[in-house]
C-alpha cells in the first residue's frame, strides 16, 4: 500500500456539553494541530442519538458510549507524537484545553493497514477520507483470538467488492495496532467507511455485510454505528444562488 499516511489517531469521546466544546475544538484546538509538520488532515464526526439508535453495535461502557470522533492522520508518527503530545501539554498550561466539556472514552493509535474505493467514485483509494462526505459508518473492534485473525483479514479482503458495491459507500480504511512507531500494541481494530449519502440510510444497508462479519469471528465489536460529518458537502446551488450570472461564465 503506497500512502502518505501511516497512523490514525482516534480519540472517542462523550461530550458533555456539545455546543461550546464543538465551537472550542473547532476553532481553537484543531486549528492549532496542523501546525505539526506530518499532521496534514483531521476531521470530526458526531453520533446523535439518531444514529446510535441505528447503529449495530455499541458497548454499554468505553468506546460504545462515544456520541464524537476526532480523528487525526499522520505521515511520520515516530518523529511527531512527541511533538503532537508536547502541543497538548503546552496548549493545557495556556488555559486552552477545555476537557471539562467532555468525557474521553478511547484514545487510540493506530496504524493505517488497508485502503478501499467504490469503483463508481473515481479516485483513488488513498484519497476517500479527502472527499467531501456526510459522515463515516465507524467500527471498532476487539481481537479475542490472535491466531485467527490472519485468516479472518483475509477473508474481510474478499468480501470488500460487495462491500464497495453498497450504495452510499465511498470507500473503507482499515486500522490495526502492530506495535510500530513506539506506539505500544493493542488488540484494537477500526475502520472508517465513508458515505456520500445519509448515514442512517447506509447504516440500514451495512446491516446484513456485518452480521456475516462477525458471524464465527475472531474479533467482536465494540462500537459500529454511523456519525455524521460536521463538514458536509456544499450545495452548489445553496452556495451560488445569490449570484444570477452563476453558470453562465
Amino acid at each position: 500500500m503506497n500512502n502518505k499516511i501511516k497512523l490514525g489517531y482516534f480519540s472517542f469521546s462523550t461530550m458533555l456539553d456539545p455546543e461550546p466544546y464543538l465551537e472550542w475544538h473547532q476553532n481553537d484546538h484543531m486549528p492549532e494541530q496542523f501546525a505539526l509538520p506530518g499532521l496534514p488532515w483531521g476531521a470530526r464526526f458526531v453520533s446523535p442519538q439518531s444514529c446510535v439508535d441505528a447503529s449495530a453495535a455499541r458497548e454499554e461502557e468505553g468506546v460504545g458510549l462515544a456520541d464524537s470522533l476526532q480523528l487525526y492522520f499522520m505521515e511520520d508518527p515516530g518523529r511527531l507524537i512527541p511533538e503532537f503530545l508536547a502541543l497538548g501539554r503546552e496548549l493545557a498550561g495556556a488555559g486552552r484545553l477545555r476537557t471539562d466539556l467532555v468525557e474521553f472514552r478511547m484514545q487510540a493509535s493506530l496504524h493505517l493497514v488497508n485502503c478501499y474505493v467504490a469503483p463508481r467514485v473515481h479516485i483513488g483509494a488513498e484519497v476517500v477520507p479527502y472527499k467531501p462526505n456526510f459522515g463515516a459508518y465507524v467500527i471498532v473492534e476487539h481481537v479475542d483470538d490472535v491466531s485467527g485473525i490472519d485468516d479472518w483479514v483475509t477473508a474481510q479482503h474478499r468480501a470488500m467488492p460487495e462491500l464497495m458495491e453498497v450504495p452510499g459507500v465511498i470507500g473503507l480504511w482499515s486500522f490495526a495496532s502492530t506495535g510500530g512507531y513506539g506506539v505500544k500494541r493493542t488488540r484494537e481494530r477500526a475502520s472508517m467507511i465513508y458515505l456520500d449519502d445519509d448515514p442512517i440510510a447506509v447504516a440500514e444497508r451495512l446491516d446484513p455485510l456485518l452480521v456475516r462479519r462477525w458471524k464465527g469471528a475472531p474479533v467482536h465489536p465494540m462500537l459500529a454505528g454511523p456519525f455524521r460529518s460536521l463538514h458536509p458537502p456544499p450545495s452548489r446551488w445553496n452556495v451560488m444562488d445569490d449570484d444570477p450570472s452563476w453558470g453562465k461564465r
